[in-house]
């Protein structure tokens, strides 16, 4: 028989051909075992952070003397996080053993940061912040994943610019499961004063050359105020200017508040005086046309502003 290297069951027979002395016989069938060994499988699984592509388990099957035998089948491979067991199977064939196992492919997250824009408002009394635009950063490729949600809010109530955060803001898309959030970069946007109405009302008539000073009421509509503060609080001690046919006094008037009604004074100075009187020629009040005084100011707190205006008959005369 020939030299037998595989495994299997092999029977070999004694055979003596005999001599001058001695007949020729054969001996009984004998039977040589030869099993199949243990291949050398060394199958590794993998972690990594997701990247788009698939991945698996890596591995080698080796027999006697090192060489590749029998066929290593490395099982499923994984793209999205979490990723799973991939099931590995070698089947020896004829001399080595099959075997079979589990190992674990993990697929970690992405981390990305989110950034956004807040737009700008009129004072509101609250921090609230409205979200213009948001985006994120880190993004793969063509994978679908949304900045969703969250609450915007400004540093400080009042008027101003402002930083603004975005808080609670999660992603969406059919890959965001493959994204962890990490951050959302803070904005900035501005508060801008509330304006605020009201009436005002002057003397009847005005005479440039004569009268000291020109005084006003103004009657505030509170229904305009949003923080709960009252007109005193708001404009008691603000300081008002005055603008007469397109051109502005450069003295500024404080207010008083009294009986609910803000109260302004500016005196007549010869500035003033010469402001008023580019405004008529009339020498009497019964011909003195009708002029606007504008009156304009910031409430105390910066807030709001406040615009009102009073008509007077103003003349120019020193009979």
């Amino acid at each position: 028989m020939a030299d037998q290297t595989n495994a299997g069951t092999y029977y070999v027979t004694a055979h003596y051909t005999g001599d001058a002395n001695h007949n020729a016989s054969d001996g009984a069938a004998v039977a040589i075992v030869i099993n199949q060994a243990d291949a050398t499988v060394n199958v590794n699984g993998y972690t990594g952070v997701y990247d788009t592509a698939y991945h698996g388990a890596t591995g080698s099957a080796t027999g006697v003397g090192g060489v590749s035998v029998g066929m290593l089948n490395l099982g499923a491979t994984f793209k999205n996080v979490p990723g799973g067991m991939a099931h590995w199977t070698f089947e020896g064939g004829a001399n080595y053993l099959d075997e079979q196992g589990y190992v674990a492919i993990n697929i970690l997250a992405r981390h990305i940061t989110g950034r956004f824009t807040a737009a700008d408002k009129i004072y509101d009394g609250n921090v609230s912040a409205t979200v213009l635009t948001r985006s994120l950063i880190g993004v793969l490729g063509t994978d679908v994943v949304n900045l969703t949600g969250g609450t915007a809010k400004f540093a400080s109530k009042n008027v101003g610019t402002w930083t603004v955060t975005l808080t609670s803001a999660t992603l969406t898309g059919v890959d965001a499961g493959n994204y962890a959030l990490d951050s959302v970069a803070t904005t900035t946007a501005k508060i801008t004063p509330k304006a605020l109405t009201g009436s005002a009302t002057t003397q009847s008539a005005l005479n440039i050359a004569k009268d000291g000073t020109v005084s006003f009421r103004i009657d505030l509509n509170a229904s305009g105020i949003v923080d709960g503060q009252n007109v005193a609080q708001l404009f008691d001690g603000a300081w008002f200017r005055l603008t007469v046919g397109g051109q502005t006094y450069s003295v500024q008037a404080q207010a008083s508040v009294n009986g609910g009604g803000i109260h302004v004074k500016f005196s007549m100075s010869n500035e003033l005086k010469a402001i008023l009187a580019a405004n008529t020629t009339a020498t009497n009040a019964s011909n003195a046309p009708t002029v606007a005084f504008t009156l304009e100011a910031a409430s105390r707190d910066g807030n709001y502003t406040l615009q009102a205006t009073a008509w007077t008959r103003l003349f120019n005369t020193t009979k």
